[in-house]
């Protein structure tokens, strides 16, 4: 199941035309957003 998804998400990115590179950025920018979050919160 989890490999279907991954297909999927991978098909329609490429149907978009977003590269697993762009996915990959956004994804690590949500990551650091949300780390940043939490350590303003922290403060």
């Amino acid at each position: 199941m989890l490999k279907s998804n991954n297909y999927s998400i991978s098909a329609i990115a490429r149907k978009v035309g977003i590269s697993r590179q762009q996915i990959y950025r956004i994804k690590k920018r949500e990551e650091l957003t949300k780390s940043q979050e939490e350590t303003t919160n922290g403060i």
